[in-house]
């Protein structure tokens, strides 16, 4: 299932926001394309489904578990914590 979505990583060292689609996603994880450095075990913040018109949009807390160089960027997978 392809959906918009928004990764936000708040770390010291790595600070970003990124919006993308996923290649897959489930109530579990998703994985999608990025174009930060991202790695295994890193928590990230996402957004799915993401919309810019969301006025009050709820972050899910998820774990990095994935990460593969592909030509297009990393393929990232993450796991939803809860």
């Amino acid at each position: 299932m392809v959906l918009p979505i928004r990764v936000r990583c708040n770390l010291p060292a790595l600070q970003f926001t990124e919006v993308t689609r996923t290649l897959t996603a489930s109530r579990n994880g998703a994985s999608f394309t990025a174009h930060h450095a991202l790695s295994e075990g890193m928590t990230v913040y996402v957004l799915m489904p993401y919309s810019q018109e969301d006025s009050a949009p709820l972050e899910k807390r998820a774990r990095v578990v994935r990460v593969e160089k592909k030509p297009s960027g990393l393929e990232v997978g993450i796991e939803f914590l809860s």
